[in-house]
């Protein structure tokens, strides 16, 4: 759904549809079992589908705005989720890794030094 809504706004060959995408992608496999697709359960029990974080956060005009939704509220979101037992310290650190290593095109990587788990 995501990556559709991203063509449709800057068209199937724009390299920020394929970026947000993989950074999208990133964020959702901290929720997921590893090396599977299928979400992890917390400790109750639960779902981590159930706190698994949407695809409207990565709704953006350009990259600058993907890094201030990445700094202000997707971040500190996944740190509430780690202080509640939600997400592990593991789960953590494995996504902000994962964003790190990405190529990301147009963006100053200075900027992701907010990542500190």
């Amino acid at each position: 759904m995501l990556k559709e809504n991203l063509e449709s706004r800057f068209g199937s060959n724009d390299p920020r549809v394929l970026t947000v995408s993989e950074i999208f992608q990133a964020v959702q496999e901290a929720f997921y079992i590893e090396g599977k697709k299928e979400y992890e359960r917390d400790s109750r029990g639960y779902s981590l589908g159930e706190y698994a974080i949407g695809h409207t956060y990565f709704m953006v005009q350009n990259l600058e705005n993907l890094w201030i939704n990445l700094r202000y509220q997707i971040i500190p979101l996944m740190e509430e989720y780690r202080k509640e037992g939600i997400l592990t310290d593991e789960l953590l650190k494995r996504t902000a890794g994962h964003i790190l290593r990405l190529d990301l095109k147009g963006l100053n990587k200075d900027n992701a030094n907010f990542v500190r788990v």
